[in-house]
């Protein structure tokens, strides 16, 4: 299994398992899985995956901020 495989599998087990928690925890560990899956995309040449998994890191970012923002009021 060549190494870029590895990444992706990395990636998709990340995501699969942030799935298994709520709030901050799911969306903390779907990013990590995102970003992974970024850096596969780009390695492979896919802008579908890129686009998908950038605009995925953008909402869990926002909704990162969010639960912040209401932890501090």
């Amino acid at each position: 299994m060549e190494f870029i495989e590895i990444v992706g599998w990395v990636a998709t087990i990340l995501i699969l398992i942030s799935f298994m928690f709520e709030g901050m925890k799911l969306r903390v560990i779907n990013t990590i899985g995102a970003v992974i899956w970024l850096y596969y995309g780009y390695e492979m040449g896919s802008s579908s995956i890129m686009f998908l998994n950038g605009t995925l890191i953008g909402i869990q970012s926002l909704k990162i901020y969010q639960i912040k923002k209401r932890q501090t009021t």
